[in-house]
């Protein structure tokens, strides 16, 4: 008994930390997806999550499209995300910083959990950042090449972007060998020299 209660003190505080900010929370999966889609509530329309901070941000418009031309290689998600982004209501491309945001949190859930025991890894929980990391710097470049004034000067993005970034790569290089998937390489590689 003492050693369930030990573990479960020991898990992750990335989850912890989306669940008690969010004002509607998952809780019907497994602790890495509850982490991820309620990060989505944490960060709503206008925000970015970089594993330990909520940064504020401006929406600049870009489409999908205009963020898809900049996108080098394409993994699995991709065709669930981007021919479908309009459809599902997203008239902007700022989705995918709050995908990247969910993909984050719940590989760092999925991380701490196992690290401390309570989670053992069944599923690649990684390979989502690598991916979503290859498509967050496409939307910075997009965003850098369509509106070039207004990157320079949006230093809320940049920090989010840099935060985003370092955490990202530190956690895909710790596991990507716990939760393996053959594309991750390739799709962390877009991104590796950011």
């Amino acid at each position: 008994m003492t050693l369930i209660t030990l573990l479960c003190l020991a898990a992750s505080p990335t989850h912890d930390l989306v669940m008690s900010r969010a004002p509607q929370r998952f809780t019907t999966h497994d602790r890495p997806t509850n982490a991820h889609e309620t990060t989505h509530f944490l960060v709503g329309s206008s925000a970015g999550f970089d594993g330990a901070t909520v940064h504020r941000l401006t929406d600049p418009g870009l489409t999908t499209a205009q963020v898809d031309a900049f996108v080098r290689a394409r993994g699995y998600r991709h065709a669930t995300y981007f021919p479908t982004a309009e459809t599902r209501g997203h008239r902007s491309a700022f989705w995918i910083v709050g995908e990247a945001s969910g993909y984050l949190a719940g590989a760092k859930t999925a991380e701490e959990d196992t690290n401390s025991g309570a989670f053992v890894p069944a599923s690649d929980w990684v390979s989502g950042v690598a991916e979503f990391g290859h498509y967050l710097h496409a939307y910075a470049d997009a965003y850098r090449f369509h509106q070039p004034a207004i990157f320079a000067a949006d230093t809320a993005f940049h920090n989010f972007l840099a935060s985003w970034t370092a955490e990202a790569k530190r956690v895909f290089l710790a596991n990507a060998a716990r939760f393996p998937l053959a594309e991750q390489g390739v799709l962390f590689q877009q991104w590796a020299n950011k």
